[in-house]
């Protein structure tokens, strides 16, 4: 899922390194009120503000989402054991 984001990023039709906030909306389905809320708790990769417009490096976008991606087998996992260890299974 993660890889078919990070491949809509790329697929964005720019001439720039740079995706505006809307490219963003558009390619992760982050709504801009979203945007702003998680740039102002620092949860949203770096931007750049030129006037008025925001913009994001593409790369750090990409970056961004790969952080967010969850490995469900290794919770899974991690869940086992910790009922294993509170109950005192093996």
């Amino acid at each position: 899922m993660v890889l078919a984001l990070v491949a809509a990023i790329r697929s964005v039709k720019t001439n720039s390194e740079f995706l505006s906030p809307s490219a963003v909306r558009e390619t992760l389905n982050i709504p801009e009120s979203t945007q702003r809320y998680l740039r102002a708790r620092g949860d949203f990769p770096p931007h750049y503000k030129v006037g008025r417009r925001i913009l994001y490096l593409r790369a750090d976008v990409e970056d961004w989402l790969e952080t967010r991606r969850q490995d469900r087998g290794a919770l899974t996992e991690a869940i086992a054991k910790n009922r294993a260890t509170t109950t005192g299974e093996s």
